[in-house]
């Protein structure tokens, strides 16, 4: 009897140890379905961070030309569980036409540069004869030919050519008195632009990298990523026709952790971002 009952004990110990893998798993797959959807929609998530930067970006080019599509293709996102990693994230972004954006902004800058030096070509026919004249025309003809065959604005006069005799000036008096120079003016809309955008490659890539780690802070704690472990985004800024770049943001779950418990360290923890570009 009594080694019944030592066998019976046995096998009832025996069935449990067996039984609690399969009963874990069954309280794991929940959690890991969890996991699962919130990483789906990270993937919206980061995939309308990517148009988002496409959109803003194209706001300030659209100043340039506003008819012209400056991007081509869709933003989207995948996302993966990496063992002992953490999770990652692959983002394909809108294609940057860099070469249209170059191109427009020669044209633009050959535009303001002709315009320059039709109003310095002005203010130097009111000039008195003199050698501070002839220097200074001498290297307006040099820039005329640095910058090739440009088009003067509307209505300007060629440069040398005959003036009203009611507004020559009596070019036999020299004086040494400062001639006055022209008003300044506002720069028109396309010469404040190429004053912002210096390198439009890197600056939609920065544009991009903001609304990315902006979307990464905001949106990841569902995910549940450990302190021990990493949430990363490759994010591959392309351009039309050309390589591009990937750009390689990652944050430590642990950084993440103390984001979400004080909102008032943001500028710290972006701080804390990795960023790479390969």
């Amino acid at each position: 009897m009594k080694k019944e009952f030592v066998g019976g004990f046995v096998a009832l110990g025996l069935g449990l140890v067996l039984a609690a893998p399969a009963a874990h798993a069954q309280d794991a797959a929940p959690d890991a379905q969890k996991r699962r959807n919130q990483i789906h929609l990270m993937e919206g998530l980061l995939a309308r961070a990517g148009s988002i930067a496409a959109e803003a970006f194209a706001v300030k080019l659209h100043q340039i030309d506003p008819a012209m599509n400056w991007f081509i293709g869709q933003s989207r996102a995948r996302g993966f569980v990496l063992e002992g990693y953490g999770v990652f994230f692959d983002v394909e972004v809108p294609e940057l036409r860099s070469y249209i954006v170059l191109q427009q902004m020669t044209l633009q800058r050959d535009v303001e540069i002709g315009n320059a030096l039709a109003r310095l070509k002005g203010a130097l026919e009111s000039m008195p004869e003199g050698p501070s004249r002839q220097q200074a025309m001498q290297a307006v003809r040099v820039l005329d030919l640095q910058a090739g065959p440009l088009q003067p604005p509307p209505g300007a006069q060629p440069f040398g050519a005959a003036q009203d005799p009611a507004m020559r000036v009596n070019e036999s008096v020299t004086t040494t008195e400062p001639v006055p120079a022209p008003e300044a003016s506002d720069p028109p809309p396309q010469a404040a632009l190429m004053a912002v955008i210096r390198d439009p490659r890197k600056e939609y890539r920065d544009t991009v990298q903001r609304e990315l780690i902006d979307v990464m802070l905001d949106y990841s704690i569902p995910m549940d990523i450990a302190p021990d472990e990493w949430l990363a985004v490759a994010a591959r800024v392309t351009e039309a026709g050309q390589r591009g770049n990937i750009l390689m943001l990652r944050v430590k779950g642990s950084d993440l952790a103390i984001f979400a418990a004080d909102k008032a360290r943001r500028d710290e923890i972006r701080g804390k971002v990795e960023v790479r570009v390969f």
